[in-house]
């Protein structure tokens, strides 16, 4: 366990405190694209479950009632 914590903490040591990364403009248009497909993923997910689970319940209202 010590031999583990203390390669660790070398490794931390050695490493670089820059990062010579680029990131271009079309970059951050991907990750909010993304961002936005996602979180819209989830509400309509989110939407399908509650529908699913109230007509299961019988709480589903779209049903015609037959006439009487």
């Amino acid at each position: 366990m010590r031999k583990q914590s203390l390669c660790w903490v070398i490794m931390f040591l050695l490493m670089p405190t820059t990062a010579m990364a680029y990131l271009d403009p079309v970059t951050g248009s991907i990750v909010l694209q993304g961002i936005i497909g996602a979180v819209s993923a989830v509400l309509i997910f989110g939407r399908t479950i509650k529908t699913k689970i109230k007509s299961f319940f019988g709480g589903d209202n779209t049903k015609q009632k037959p006439e009487e």
